[in-house]
């Protein structure tokens, strides 16, 4: 993962999903590098992934519609995940 400017969320626990701590880079190409830990175990490592930003929005917007806990605004992460915040 490059080592630059991230943004950290936790998403509250619901639906069945423990709790989540991402961070998450800069968007480049439309694609986002994610480090995830979980709340089931925070002793393992972070699991890393690319996705495309849009997908990452959309996961948070589900999270947001299900009134989940976030400590950044749907609002942030709209902007964040489209290059502009």
């Amino acid at each position: 993962m490059p080592t630059g400017e991230a943004l950290a969320v936790l998403v509250g626990a619901g639906d069945g999903e423990p709790e989540r701590l991402l961070r998450i880079s800069r968007p480049i190409d439309g694609q986002v590098d994610v480090l995830e830990w979980s709340g089931a175990d925070w002793t393992s490592p972070a699991q890393q992934r690319r996705e495309f930003a849009t997908e990452l929005l959309a996961e948070l917007e589900r999270a947001a519609d299900q009134r989940r806990r976030m400590t950044e605004s749907i609002y942030r992460l709209r902007l964040w995940l489209e290059g502009q915040g």
